[in-house]
């Protein structure tokens, strides 16, 4: 759906003021919805910023949320009704903002209009660098999570606030009978169903658990939570309370000894808090494509991410109560070890041993660039990003060209990056990489015939990788010519590729050759891998 500026959720009654007298000691955080979701992924933002505020040394950090301009904004949100956005607002984006001691206050503008005067006219120092709302920027990906665990800065700035954790403790005390409590967070969700628990599995865990002498309890959906528990979970204790209240479920959660998650998005704001000890089990297209999808993020299969300490596990196996229980054994015994050796609160500290070089992180981020034939741009600049860390020693002649065409790509100087890829043609060859770039530019400034003949030059010099095929697909589909565009995409279909711009780009191709019903099929499937986005 289309938020337009009437339809806007009217959330100005919790617009407070920065709580700091002294604009320069107070960084403004600016979180826009035009490229950014109403979801979880707003936990990544906010630690990032807090690790900018404390960069900056300033003291205090004030929260801007940008509503979406005449367009539909961040594809994430169009699933949502106002209703539902404004639930989202009052439920997970403020209750989040509350659990960094550093947060100061929040405005929730009713206009990007409002926006614009609010940051013209003060002058505190704004996050992410560079924002404006005519240009906007998210900071929103995980990557940059990522990026800052490389770095070796400790983003695990969460905390639930001691009130959260005596009500917890408080409930825990009356139910649990002395037993460790284990917590078992399910995601039943209408969409990405993949993703969701196998009740079957996770009601075996319980009972393992409960054989055990342990005490677990079950946070389910929030579309479920105040439904009869099913079969699987009967006698399981629940806690809804804590489905409805983050900062309830947050100090739920550091007053357990164990939590277990599958990829859903209170698991996200556990990423970023120390205190809990926690097994995360990866689900649906997250541990089933291949490569993963958090290959985005620079994150290979097998892998956990550098952010993360000793007692914070990924799981890269499918749900089972035996790898489940198997896992929290070795937890338990590593816990058990450290608490009685005083190796605990060391080990809370990120595990340096997740780390990678920054050089290898970042052409991680151009491989899944390229993989997503030049789509993934949030990936570019993440890359781009990294080069600002890395020794000039490091980076050659070649190198910092590229990453001046990077640069110009990012901040969308078209023309600039045209001139600089011709450039660097000139001055080193026609590699195939270069002259696929030089094409997306072309189709970004709607010249498809110039585009055409870089992407043909590439595959005449022997160029058949994914992305060639892809964009030969795509500028073949913008010029009219539908058949050579179903050729090109529908091959790289039948070769296995699921990526959600190729499905709905095959659809459109179908769509002009008057084919509707295969056009909507394609349309179908790109829509349950990624709702919303086109």
């Amino acid at each position: 759906m289309r938020i337009d500026l009437g339809g806007w959720p009217d959330m100005s009654r919790r617009t407070t003021s920065p709580s700091s007298p002294a604009a320069e000691n107070t960084l403004f955080a600016v979180y826009d919805l035009q490229v950014s979701p109403v979801s979880f992924d707003f936990s990544g933002f906010l630690v990032v910023a807090e690790q900018h505020r404390v960069d900056q040394e300033l003291d205090h950090l004030y929260i801007v949320i940008v509503p979406p301009g005449d367009e539909e904004g961040h594809h994430d949100n169009k699933q949502f009704s106002v209703a539902h956005i404004s639930w989202r607002m009052n439920n997970i984006i403020l209750p989040l903002c509350e659990l960094l001691t550093s947060y100061s206050g929040i405005c929730i503008c009713q206009t990007r209009q409002q926006a614009a005067g609010l940051l013209s006219t003060s002058a505190s120092p704004t996050f992410p660098e560079h924002y404006s709302v005519e240009a906007p920027i998210s900071r929103h990906h995980t990557g940059w999570s990522v990026l800052a665990g490389h770095l070796g800065q400790d983003i695990q700035k969460f905390r639930a606030t001691d009130q959260a954790r005596t009500y917890a403790r408080r409930w825990i005390d009356a139910h649990a009978d002395g037993r460790k409590c284990v917590s078992l967070t399910l995601r039943e969700a209408p969409f990405i169903p993949s993703r969701n628990s196998d009740l079957g599995v996770w009601g075996d865990f319980a009972g393992a658990l409960l054989a055990e002498g342990f005490f677990p309890i079950v946070l389910r959906d929030i579309d479920t939570a105040l439904d009869v528990p099913p079969p699987e979970l009967e006698g399981i204790a629940t806690f809804p309370e804590g489905t409805f209240n983050l900062a309830l479920r947050l100090g739920l959660y550091e007053e357990c000894y164990i939590n277990t998650f599958v990829a859903n998005g209170p698991a996200q704001v556990c990423f970023y808090n120390k205190n809990v000890h926690f097994l995360y089990n990866l689900t649906g297209d997250w541990l089933e494509r291949k490569p993963s999808s958090f290959g985005r993020m620079g994150i290979h299969e097998g892998e956990t991410p550098p952010f993360l300490n000793k007692y914070q596990r990924w799981i890269w196996q499918h749900q089972s109560a035996e790898v489940l229980f198997e896992a929290y054994q070795e937890l338990d015994a590593d816990l058990k070890q450290d608490q009685s050796d005083g190796t605990y609160e060391t080990n809370l500290d990120p595990v340096a041993n997740n780390r990678i070089p920054i050089l290898t992180f970042s052409e991680r981020l151009s491989d899944w660039a390229h993989r997503t034939y030049e789509t993934s741009h949030e990936e570019i600049e993440l890359a781009e990003a990294c080069l600002d860390w890395i020794p000039d020693a490091e980076v050659s002649e070649q190198d910092s060209l590229r990453r001046l065409i990077n640069l110009a790509l990012s901040t969308r100087q078209l023309e600039k990056a045209a001139g600089l890829l011709e450039a660097f043609i000139e001055k080193y060859e026609r590699t195939p990489d270069v002259l696929i770039q030089l094409g997306v530019v072309s189709e970004a400034m709607n010249d498809y015939q110039s585009a055409l003949q870089h992407y043909q030059e590439a595959a005449a010099i022997g160029e058949t990788s994914p992305q060639v095929l892809y964009r030969l697909g795509v500028v073949h589909r913008h010029l009219g010519d539908f058949a050579k565009a179903r050729e090109f995409l529908q091959l790289l279909v039948d070769k296995g590729s699921r990526y959600p711009e190729l499905l709905f780009e095959l659809g459109q191709a179908y769509e002009g050759l008057g084919d509707p019903v295969t056009a909507q099929r394609y349309y179908e499937q790109a829509e349950s891998i990624a709702p919303g986005k086109k």
